[in-house]
């Protein structure tokens, strides 16, 4: 698990239940080992596009329907979200 530093190289923590609202984000959790727990059009995606297929096997990714209707239920479930621009303001990554 990578250590993510805030702007002033203070540790933070790393978020540990992600829910992505747009399905190109998954990509980037799990290239940055915090790997989503849910998204919009999840099964699709990780089924057909090449450079997401070997991440199904390391975690289970929920879909939560479409990216312009997602299931706002499922996605207070599964996870207590900070939305993305939020997360890229506050962290730098190393």
């Amino acid at each position: 698990m990578r250590r993510l530093h805030d702007k002033g190289q203070k540790p933070c923590i790393q978020p540990q239940r992600i829910v992505v609202t747009h399905f190109g984000m998954m990509e980037y959790f799990f290239a940055l080992e915090a790997p989503p727990i849910a998204s919009t059009l999840a099964e699709r995606m990780l089924g057909s596009f090449e450079t997401v297929k070997p991440y199904p096997k390391r975690a289970a990714v929920k879909d939560i329907g479409e990216v312009t209707t997602p299931n706002l239920e499922l996605m207070t479930e599964k996870a207590s979200f900070i939305p993305l621009n939020w997360v890229c303001n506050m962290f730098q990554l190393p």
